[in-house]
């Protein structure tokens, strides 16, 4: 932009027109007649002064007379001369428009320096504001973090608690719950006045109540050691009450299962031909109204070592075993 000022400035200067002061000579004109004529006529009154017995005579008038004198010629030197002072005064005027540049140069250079440094400060005070918000943004970053740990970590701790909670209430109802276990006594293969019935035993375990729902017993002989697919003929326990008292005795139930066998099915079952097989379970709910079944399926298995005190009925060893099926349902 300066550059632009400058050359406007020198253009300006180079079309102004030149005024230049004139030669010495031409300052100090020659005198005209006029004034050669009243030098004259002065003079001649100083005369008329100094002898003034000779004005007491009359003297003529004199008539003034307009002499016309040639303007002086202006030679080589004189126009080199005024060639000289126009281009002196070029110089002058390109000099003082310099001298105005530079100062609007100056003026400019401060102007901007004083931009700058007010954009130095702004940039400054912008900068600290930002650092601020930078620090704020951070603290509330950290906070925001820390809350979110914090509520981790209570969301953590109340799902611990709810999970002990959950336990100690399942580990207070499992303790406190009532258990029932059947025990099965032997089977005695005889028939007649020598028949012993088959008992089951119900002992109750638990410190509350079982309100029994459903029960059944059933006893079948088959050809096959595999328990069969289902469970036969099923005989309710009539001496079961459907309340058990947790202090309740061991309720003994003796249905004779064995007046549904022949002298020779129990022969086929002793000499291993034919084989028993008991199934039998009860459904109960606790106090706490949860349901629960207990449930067995046992085979006779007769041995082959000589029992010597089984009286003639027995006269091998021989025991219940299991032989759950997988599709039988699962105690609970």
């Amino acid at each position: 932009m300066l550059k632009y000022l400058a050359i406007f400035v020198v253009l300006v200067i180079a079309q102004a027109p030149a005024t230049t002061s004139p030669l010495k000579s031409e300052a100090t004109p020659l005198r005209t007649p006029e004034q050669r004529i009243a030098k004259d006529s002065s003079s001649e009154n100083r005369q008329n002064q100094s002898t003034p017995h000779q004005n007491n005579q009359t003297t003529p008038k004199l008539i003034p007379v307009h002499v016309l004198t040639a303007a002086p010629v202006c030679d080589e030197a004189c126009q080199q001369a005024r060639e000289n002072l126009k281009i002196q005064g070029k110089l002058e005027l390109f000099t003082g428009g310099l001298v105005l540049v530079g100062f609007l140069q100056v003026g400019t250079m401060i102007w901007q320096a004083w931009l700058l440094r007010q954009t130095r400060n702004d940039v400054h005070t912008q900068a600290g504001q930002m650092q601020r918000q930078t620090e704020i943004l951070d603290k509330s970053v950290a906070a925001a973090q820390k809350g979110a740990d914090a509520a981790e970590i209570s969301a953590i701790a109340s799902k611990i608690s709810a999970e002990a909670a959950k336990e100690n209430i399942e580990a207070f109802e499992n303790k406190e719950r009532a258990r029932i276990r059947i025990e099965i006594s032997d089977l005695w293969l005889a028939s007649g006045l020598f028949n012993r019935p088959l008992k089951l035993t119900i002992f109750h375990h638990g410190s509350t109540e079982a309100f029994v729902s459903n029960h059944g017993v059933s006893l079948q002989l088959t050809d096959s050691e595999i328990a069969p697919e289902t469970a036969g003929i099923e005989v309710s326990m009539d001496k079961l009450p459907p309340v058990i008292e947790p202090k309740t005795p061991p309720i003994e139930i003796g249905p004779n299962f064995l007046s549904f066998f022949n002298d020779s099915e129990i022969a086929e079952v002793k000499n291993g031909t034919k084989f028993a097989h008991l199934y039998g379970f009860i459904e109960f709910t606790d106090t706490f109204e949860k349901p629960h079944r207990v449930s067995f399926r046992k085979r006779w298995y007769v041995t082959n070592v000589k029992n010597f005190s089984g009286g003639g009925f027995n006269e091998f060893f021989s025991v219940w075993v299991d032989c759950r099926k997988a599709t039988d349902a699962p105690d609970y």
